[in-house]
């Protein structure tokens, strides 16, 4: 009879433990005045990733940079090596923040690797 009252305890006390977990869960995501599903459904941030012009590194190199690391023909490349050229800047895609800022690194990186000095940064759209 002890065993049962025990286990029957227990068995309370682990209901009311998670009540209690619940409990604060909500009341976390009630402060934040979010509901759990836009927590969920949220879109991250998307960015533009821009190629920005210097003197020295060779309009090929910047075209070779813009099919390897954003996947575009010869002819987009091209085309947008020449904004670069003309314009200061041109974008080379539109990306989440995450995978934006990943390409922005790997071709800065790149371009180190041969020795120019080609920047790339992101902007938020």
């Amino acid at each position: 009879m002890a065993k049962e009252r025990l286990a029957k305890d227990e068995e309370k006390n682990k209901i009311n433990n998670e009540e209690k977990k619940d409990a604060h869960k909500y009341s976390f995501i009630e402060q934040l005045g979010e509901t759990a599903t836009d927590i969920a459904t949220s879109e991250p941030p998307f960015c533009r990733v821009l190629i920005h012009n210097d003197d020295h590194t060779p309009m090929d190199f910047v075209v070779d940079i813009i099919k390897k690391h954003f996947h575009k023909n010869n002819d987009e490349a091209v085309d947008i090596m020449l904004r670069v050229h003309h314009n200061g800047t041109g974008i080379c895609g539109v990306y989440s923040q995450d995978i934006a800022e990943t390409k922005a690194l790997m071709v800065m990186e790149d371009a180190r690797k041969h020795s120019y000095p080609l920047q790339c940064s992101i902007e938020e759209v």
